[in-house]
């Protein structure tokens, strides 16, 4: 069977090496010409060649930091490795650039895939998923600048829009682009209430917004995935694109916390101790959360629900906690507003912990917040996907009550 596969889709691949040699554009048939691995160095040599329609880059460096060991953890059986996140952060603007959605794709206007933006980062620039399909969706033309806001797969979920749209807005600041100069902003989904009151914070108007992938798909096969969205595939006569933010960078807290926090009064109750509730979600729910909560409690932790506060509450609830207790969830991302040295305690299930990026210690890394992981058992059966990734857990009460303890004594000895 995988001897069959393997082999259609290398006379798939075939079939579409055939079509790039005929004269025309992607818009047409067959896929992109080529790609770049490195764009800078593929803006430089384009320029060269086309100096009288330049693409634009800005170049704001590297940087990295080291993700180590978890401060305290309990319950786990699989080796919890320490390692270095590098990252490079860049704006490019692509004359007569063009995006599409499915599978996510950045393409220059002679037609080189630039894979540093697109999707399958990880998979070698000439297998990418884009050179097995002989024909692209239409091309909807847009006139004007169109700024690429959203994520390579989900702006519907909490946590990448934080760490992954939010801080696009920060290097557009850096390159000086205004946003008042953009006609479109190209979203995966508008859905979401905390995607419209972002951008309304933000003064982004509803009639700038561009839905290019109106369904979710995970289906990557162009041929069979549904998106009726007509900014599938579109052409910008300026097309801005910044780099793909893979890992939490260090300067993305110090960003958020300036654009929420700044000149802000207390007009909500904050606690130096907070647990976050994932209440009615589908997977992840503390089963004994009932006993779990006793034990906080005693401790002094106010219980929240992080969908209950507008998101400059939310920012203020977790910006002035010393201490955050927290089962893996979306709701961690606002650890992002935490200021260095918080406690932060994460609740995982057990076959969670062996495979899924580690995420928030990584932003507890880039943030320099103090991570430690207590792992429980995972109830529930795990999906062919996400294996263990979205079970309910089962807390070892008396184990946690130890392990806070000792993690609140530590915090009182630095005081």
């Amino acid at each position: 069977m995988k001897h069959s596969l393997a082999l259609k889709s290398q006379l798939k691949l075939n079939y579409c090496k055939v079509l790039q040699m005929l004269p025309f554009s992607s818009k047409v048939i067959g896929p992109p010409k080529g790609y770049a691995t490195d764009i800078k160095e593929y803006v430089e040599s384009y320029n060269s060649r086309k100096p009288s329609h330049p693409h634009t880059f800005w170049d704001f460096g590297k940087g990295s930091y080291t993700v180590p060991h978890p401060k305290k953890i309990w319950g786990n059986t699989d080796p919890v490795e320490e390692e270095v996140c590098h990252y490079h952060d860049f704006v490019v603007s692509l004359h007569k650039g063009r995006l599409i959605s499915i599978p996510y794709s950045v393409i220059s206007n002679d037609d080189v895939l630039l894979s540093e933006l697109s999707d399958s980062v990880d998979t070698p620039a000439a297998l990418n998923p884009i050179f097995f399909h002989h024909r692209l969706p239409k091309t909807m033309y847009l006139k004007g600048k169109a700024f690429v806001l959203g994520t390579l797969k989900d702006d519907n979920n909490y946590a990448h829009w934080l760490t992954e749209v939010l801080p696009k807005l920060h290097l557009l600041e850096q390159a000086n682009i205004d946003l008042n100069e953009i006609d479109h902003f190209l979203l995966r989904t508008y859905r979401s209430g905390f995607v419209k009151e972002h951008l309304a914070y933000l003064g982004i108007p509803e009639e700038k917004i561009r839905i290019i992938d109106d369904k979710i798909a995970s289906e990557r096969d162009l041929t069979k995935a549904t998106n009726s969205s007509p900014y599938w595939h579109v052409e910008a006569d300026e097309l801005i694109v910044t780099s793909v933010f893979w890992k939490p960078e260090c300067w993305m807290g110090d960003y958020l916390k300036k654009l929420y926090l700044e000149e802000q009064k207390s007009p909500i109750q904050i606690f130096d101790r907070i647990y976050v509730r994932r209440h009615k979600t589908n997977g992840r729910n503390v089963v004994n959360e009932e006993n779990l909560l006793n034990v906080l409690k005693k401790f002094g932790f106010a219980i929240i629900e992080a969908e209950k506060y507008t998101q400059k509450e939310k920012a203020l609830l977790f910006n002035r906690a010393k201490v955050v207790v927290a089962p893996h969830g979306a709701g961690m991302a606002n650890l992002i507003f935490c200021e260095p040295n918080t406690q932060v305690l994460e609740l995982r299930a057990k076959g969670h912990s062996s495979y899924i990026i580690d995420e928030f210690r990584q932003l507890c890394a880039a943030l320099q917040l103090d991570f430690s992981l207590f792992i429980c058992k995972g109830v529930g059966v795990p999906s062919q996907y996400n294996t263990g990734a979205n079970l309910d857990l089962m807390v070892d009460v008396e184990a946690f009550e130890s392990m806070l303890s000792e993690l609140l004594e530590s915090e009182y000895m630095k005081k």
